[in-house]
């Protein structure tokens, strides 16, 4: 039999498993052995010796057993340290110190290292284990690395340094731990990243630094409750000083004037507000003078983008405001009108420091004393050149004084030839000048002088000094320094003087010239910016400047977590009002709204006009969507009182829709179309009121805008058609007319009533069209009716104001009855009351026309308007319709009865008939006739009928001949 081996693999659990059997296996042999003994007669004894050698046995077990359950866990602990530094991130070795004979560390041996020490290190851990680092690393022997990490390994010190390697350019903390019996273990942590960055920032320290102790600027930062942190002061300057006691304070309570603390505040809280830079400006009273200052004030972030305080930059801009206001005084009188030209002066015209250093160069070259002058004689510039003989004598006398006043006059008397040259009063001495003039006007002096002649001797000088009262000698002395010319010489000198002066009045006129294009320029640029980013009837922004707000306000509400609200606005009824009273008074009704819509809204708000009657407010930086009520509140408060317009005053009401950032959209384009359809609802909902976007209404829009659209093409594929409703004769119980209803015979949605589409045939303009197609449409039918044999029936047709008021109506009208050989007083033309907001002599002048081409007029809808009875007797209404809305209640409430019934009486005392509109029963019927009414139509006698069925209504109401005697024949068509 072949044998079978059988290997056993051994495992810890194995050995845990049988020392477990034996710690409860021996306690129960125990009992059995004592259970035993007791059955049997052995002796005493040997009784006792056995449970003493079995407890032994035991005892050993269990000894056994710690022991192994010790060196489980600790092997388990080095097994798991083991994992750590190989897994560890920075790298780990440990190493063995090597002693001298003096018991010296000089070298020590690898024993492990982790994975991650060779990628810190570079050094193959295989190529090191076992080997002595100085034959890893020559030259390590002549640095610290042995001696320190000895200290280390025969102390038990720890020590922690940083070190830089040259070999791999990189920065490392180590780390260097005791194990005992001379061993130790190293830890490397790379720290290059964070080093560099330490470096960084403090290079980054000393380059601020540095800038700042080279700016002339004061920097201070507060936090966001104003409470000083920190500051800046430069080293020097006018710059009032900012102690140290001020960190820690607030604003209010450091020692400022208050003019200063209010202004800066003001900006402080715009910035926390609006988390945007403020520049603001302010004037101090300083040792040095009244000294202009410039803040600019940022804000700074934490990581959260929260704002955690405010840096402020104060410049001393006192120089710049010095030289802007010369250079506004420059530009007013570069542009001053020619006409104007004597109020311009030198100084405006040049800029003096270039001059006086002309007038310098030029004394300097030609060796003569220079100055330029009022035209009265008062300096301009300050002397060059000037002799001490001129300044320090003859100036110093009265006399003097008074000589060189009238001789400066003399000498800049203006001249188209050359200068004026001669001797002075006071001295004899040579002296010229030349007039500088702006055009035509005179606005100084260029002298020169102090030059005397060589003929002209020490006698006649003191002749000269004493006419002025001046001490001879003294004069003597200094006349002696002053230069000698021939009239020759020094008339060269003033020749070349009048071309200068000739060459500076010719700038002068080119600068004011050059200055007036300038301006010119600007202003028209100026326009165009403005046209281009402002509405020219309202002054309002327009669409550009609207959307490059939006974009701005969008972002920071991105930054600051706020929200962004986009309102449309349509004003109700501004199309009959721009209509019936003229364009002239539409254009001031926008503009009184612009006004009040501008003073409604906040300042960091805005107001557009984006064309006709549409009106946007964008209002920005809200925390939350009910702020956005009630400032839409405030807006449509514009509206609560009427607006006085060419003498009339017009209540005007305003439907806005409004869209909120980022709710309702991210972009301009979605939140203006959101918007737009809300607006859309709340005229719907019927008007004069605020309607926020929800995604209901975005569908609501959409199908009106569809609706629109196939209402266009309705009008273009015929789909409209008429119905007519009888008229009827209350005392003789007869048809006596009709009324032309429009409908529309819908693809997919069949027959449409007009208050389907008549609404929005008014919002889009199709208005018109549809009317002339109703007007169109109903002469065709009138003259096929006539054709055909039946009575001529008056038709009366639905009139719209904008219609009836178009330049071309009354004559489009006459052609259309003349094309159809209709008689006009078949056809009568409906009106509603509004007609009557148009200027009377408008509609006196359309009503007259339609009364001479002989239609008649009935006044449609009357007592839900403009009713005036002078309107009614003014402007020839033949018939009056009571409105279907008094029909509904006459049997039931009184006063609608007695509005009925007085209706009634007044129109027909005015000549009159009256048709009341609406009547669907009986009782009604039996009200009319007992108040004497003429004529009524309604569901109680005929609703709205096709053209098709009226044949059988004409003949059961005997309103045919020809047809009559031929029932068989067909109606034919109406022509196209």
């Amino acid at each position: 039999m072949r044998k079978r081996t059988v290997q056993v693999t051994a495992f810890p659990g194995n050995r845990c498993f049988r020392r477990t059997l034996l710690h409860i296996v021996a306690p129960l042999s125990l009992c059995l052995l004592f259970l035993v003994v007791l059955q049997t007669t052995l002796p005493l004894w040997v009784t006792v010796a056995l449970c003493l050698g079995l407890l032994i046995q035991m005892l050993a077990g269990w000894h056994g057993m710690e022991e192994y359950r010790r060196g489980e866990r600790l092997r388990a602990d080095t097994q798991r340290n083991q994992l750590h530094i190989e897994n560890a991130i920075s790298a780990i070795a440990v190493q063995e110190i090597v002693l001298d004979t003096d018991g010296q560390a000089v070298d020590f041996i690898f024993l492990s290292a982790n994975p991650a020490f060779e990628t810190h290190t570079g050094l193959k851990v295989a190529d090191i284990l076992g080997r002595r680092v100085t034959e890893v690393l020559p030259g390590i022997e002549k640095t610290h690395y042995i001696e320190s990490f000895g200290k280390v390994a025969l102390t038990g010190e720890v020590l922690i340094f940083e070190e830089y390697s040259d070999l791999l350019g990189r920065h490392f903390r180590i780390h260097a731990y005791p194990l005992g019996e001379k061993c130790f273990a190293t830890m490397f942590s790379d720290i290059t990243e964070s080093h560099n960055a330490k470096e960084a920032l403090q290079e980054n320290q000393s380059l601020i630094q540095s800038l700042l102790r080279s700016m002339q600027d004061l920097v201070f930062v507060l936090d966001t409750d104003l409470v000083f942190q920190t500051y800046h002061q430069p080293a020097c300057g006018k710059l009032f000083v900012l102690p140290e006691q001020f960190i820690g304070k607030h604003l209010d309570e450091v020692n400022l004037p208050e003019e200063v603390v209010q202004a800066t505040k003001t900006a402080l809280e715009h910035t926390l507000t609006t988390g945007t830079v403020t520049h603001t400006e302010y004037w101090l009273d300083l040792p040095d003078g009244r000294t202009c200052f410039d803040m600019c004030i940022s804000p700074y972030r934490a990581q959260n983008r929260q704002i955690k305080g405010l840096t402020c930059v104060a410049r001393d801009i006192t120089e710049r405001k010095q030289a802007e206001e010369t250079l506004e005084k420059r530009i007013q009188a570069l542009t001053r009108p020619l006409h104007d030209a004597a109020e311009t002066t030198f100084e405006e015209l040049f800029n003096l420091k270039d001059i006086q250093q002309l007038q310098a160069d030029f004394a300097q070259a030609t060796g003569v004393a220079a100055i330029i002058t009022q035209p009265d004689g008062t300096a301009i510039t300050a002397p060059s050149n000037f002799g001490r003989l001129c300044k320090d004598i003859i100036c110093k006398t009265a006399k003097g004084q008074a000589n060189c006043r009238h001789s400066r006059a003399l000498l800049g008397q203006p001249s188209n030839q050359a200068p004026t040259i001669r001797t002075c009063f006071s001295a004899g001495l040579w002296e010229a000048g030349a007039a500088i003039l702006a055009g035509e006007h005179h606005i100084a002096n260029w002298l020169v002088g102090q030059v005397r002649d060589k003929t002209q001797s020490e006698e006649q000088m003191r002749a000269y000094a004493r006419k002025i009262g001046a001490d001879e000698t003294v004069t003597i002395e200094a006349f002696r320094e002053v230069p000698a010319m021939t009239r020759q010489q020094f008339a060269k000198v003033a020749q070349a003087l009048y071309s200068m002066s000739r060459h500076l009045s010719v700038s002068a006129y080119q600068n004011m010239l050059q200055a007036r294009f300038i301006s010119e320029q600007n202003k028209a640029q100026k326009k165009i910016a403005y046209l281009a980013h402002y509405d020219q009837l309202t002054g309002l922004a327009n669409r550009s400047l609207l959307k490059e707000r939006f974009d701005y306000a969008v972002r920071h509400a991105m930054r600051s977590g706020s929200q962004v609200a986009l309102c449309l606005l349509d004003l109700d009824g501004f199309k009959a009002i721009n209509d019936l009273q003229g364009h002239h008074v539409g254009d001031q009704l926008l503009c009184e709204v612009a006004k009040r819509l501008q003073t409604s809204i906040r300042s960091t708000d805005m107001a557009a006009r984006i064309g006709g009657d549409e009106f946007v407010i964008l209002f920005t930086d809200m925390q939350k969507t009910s702020v956005a009520t009630t400032l839409v509140q405030k807006a449509m408060s514009c509206f609560t009182s009427a607006y006085d317009l060419q003498e009339h005053t017009h209540t005007i009401t305003a439907s806005m829709g409004v869209a909120i950032f980022p709710e309702d959209g991210h972009d301009f384009p979605t939140l203006f179309k959101h918007a737009d359809a809300a607006m859309y609802f709340a005229k719907e909902s019927g008007r004069n009121g605020v309607q926020f976007f929800r995604q209901e209404i975005g569908q609501r829009v959409q199908n009106r805008l569809t609706m629109e659209t196939e209402l266009r093409q309705a009008l273009q594929e015929d789909q409209l058609e008429l119905h007519y409703q009888p008229i009827w004769q209350l005392t003789e119980k007869c048809i006596v007319g009709l009324e032309a209803l429009v409908r529309w015979r819908h693809p997919q949605k069949g027959l449409l009533p007009p208050d389907r589409f008549i609404p929005i045939a008014e919002e889009s303009n199709l208005i018109q069209a549809l009317g002339q197609w109703v007007l169109n449409a109903a002469c065709r039918d009138m003259r096929s009716w006539r054709n055909q044999g039946f009575e001529s029936l008056p038709v009366s047709v639905n009139i719209s104001a904008r219609q009836l008021f178009h330049d071309d109506f009354t004559s489009s009208l006459a052609r259309l009855l003349k094309e159809y050989a209709l008689p006009p007083e078949q056809l009568e033309l409906e009106v509603t009351e509004t007609i009557f907001l148009q200027k009377d002599t408008t509609v006196e002048k359309v009503m007259n026309h339609l009364k001479n081409i002989g239609v008649g007029l009935v006044l449609d809808d009357f007592g839900t308007g403009y009713s005036s009875l002078s309107y009614l007797n003014r402007f020839h209404i033949d018939k009056l319709k009571i409105d279907r809305s008094f029909m509904a209640h006459i049997c039931q409430k009184e006063q609608d009865a007695i509005l009925t019934a007085t209706i009634i009486r007044m129109a027909q005392s005015l000549g009159m008939q009256v048709v009341a509109e609406g009547v669907e029963t009986a009782g009604q019927e039996l009200f009319l006739m007992e108040q004497g009414c003429d004529l009524a139509q309604g569901y109680f006698y005929y609703k709205p009928q096709p053209i098709e069925s009226l044949r059988d209504i004409f003949v059961q109401n005997k309103l045919c001949s020809r047809a009559l005697e031929d029932p068989e024949q067909p109606m034919p068509q109406p022509s196209a």
